[in-house]
């Protein structure tokens, strides 16, 4: 791939993106009033999901701040990943978006089996709350069945910071 200007670059990762995955993107522009360290591009897709994404071009690297931003973006539970290229971008997010499905599923599942209405354990090393909300009866063929929606949050683990 020929050297490209970032700028370049970040248009070509947005545009695929958009046509690849819908949403909404857009490009942020780094000033003294922003947050240090945000993804190039952000954006929302379908389903309300957070994506965050770091562009930069190949042989460079994230600095420990983008870093840092991006694990806190997934840590409550959007999309964050430095791509290089549109191709490594759209992977990307498909290998993140395919990691959601997996545990949404199993989220679903657990809560099937579970009596109660909130249920905490580990999925993956990583720590769920699962809750079920029932919101009353719905009619179905002449029949009530209880309509529940599930909802899976990330909750982080509790961590003691160290002073320095």
């Amino acid at each position: 791939m020929p050297k490209q200007p970032e700028s370049r670059l970040q248009r070509e990762i947005r545009r695929t993106l958009e046509r690849e995955f819908g949403g909404f993107w857009f490009k942020t522009h780094g000033s003294e009033f922003q947050i240090a360290g945000l993804p190039d591009l952000i954006g929302v897709i379908p389903g309300g999901i957070f994506c965050g994404v770091e562009v930069k071009r190949p042989g460079k690297d994230a600095t420990p701040q983008q870093l840092r931003i991006m694990k806190t973006i997934r840590r409550e539970g959007g999309i964050a990943f430095v791509a290089k290229s549109p191709e490594m971008a759209i992977n990307k997010m498909r290998r993140a978006l395919s990691r959601r499905e997996t545990i949404k599923e199993q989220v679903i599942r657990i809560s099937k089996t579970s009596s109660s209405k909130s249920v905490e354990g580990r999925i993956k090393g990583k720590r769920f709350l699962r809750s079920v909300h029932v919101h009353g009866d719905r009619k179905d063929n002449n029949h009530s069945v209880p309509h529940r929606k599930v909802v899976a949050t990330t909750t982080p683990p509790s961590r003691s910071r160290r002073m320095s």
